[in-house]
């Protein structure tokens, strides 16, 4: 898990908890990760509604749509900014990080986009907090959230395969191009380590640039 600390933040959400899972081992986590996801969305405003929610109180997102560890910082940040400066569109800190994911000005489309799903195979999970939150709770947390995951560094997100870990490529090229309107290549053929270096360029480069267009 990778922790960030940005002091010059209002406090709650000065602190970022990012981390990668791989669901493959159960192939049912996330569909049960899903629904509890679904049933905290409609859980009443009581102890067990609350508890509920505080639980799944992640941005949850298919791994699949993310093209580097570049890409969820610069959500991250954007996400940071809006909610410090007060020009958040989400009604969450959790669910403002998977919208500054999106290019539109869609909650809806971004969540669908970007969210987990009942197929995720690989999720990041991430945690806006005050910098007094230990950094072991929260992956403690996070890990009772994903039982049996196997924790994965960030540095396995990429459009390339992961060569470290012998490991084909998380990132399905086909949702990214779709998701960021890029001109879609052959989705067969492996990229060069320059075009991959062109195709994050250009996504991290349309969150970036979210801001400024909003």
């Amino acid at each position: 898990m990778e922790t960030q600390h940005k002091p010059w933040l209002p406090e709650a959400i000065s602190t970022s908890h990012l981390a990668l899972f791989s669901l493959t081992a159960n192939p049912s986590l996330a569909a049960d990760l899903h629904a509890s996801l679904l049933a905290a969305a409609r859980a009443s405003d009581d102890e067990t509604g609350r508890a509920a929610k505080a639980r799944v109180d992640f941005a949850l997102i298919d791994a699949a749509t993310i093209v580097s560890e570049a890409h969820l910082h610069t959500a991250v940040w954007q996400a940071q900014t809006a909610l410090g400066n007060g020009l958040q569109k989400a009604k969450s800190n959790h669910a403002e990080v998977i919208y500054r994911l999106g290019i539109t000005n869609n909650i809806g489309d971004a969540l669908r986009t970007f969210g987990l799903t009942p197929t995720t195979t690989h999720l990041v999970l991430i945690r806006l907090s005050a910098p007094s939150l230990r950094v072991k709770e929260v992956l403690q947390q996070m890990q009772a959230l994903v039982p049996g995951a196997e924790l994965l560094p960030l540095s396995s997100l990429g459009l390339l395969p992961n060569q470290d870990q012998n490991a084909p490529s998380i990132t399905d090229r086909q949702r990214i191009s779709k998701a960021y309107k890029l001109q879609t290549t052959d989705q067969k053929s492996e990229l060069s380590v320059q075009e991959s270096k062109k195709v994050e360029s250009l996504v991290v480069g349309a969150v970036a640039a979210k801001s400024i267009a909003a």
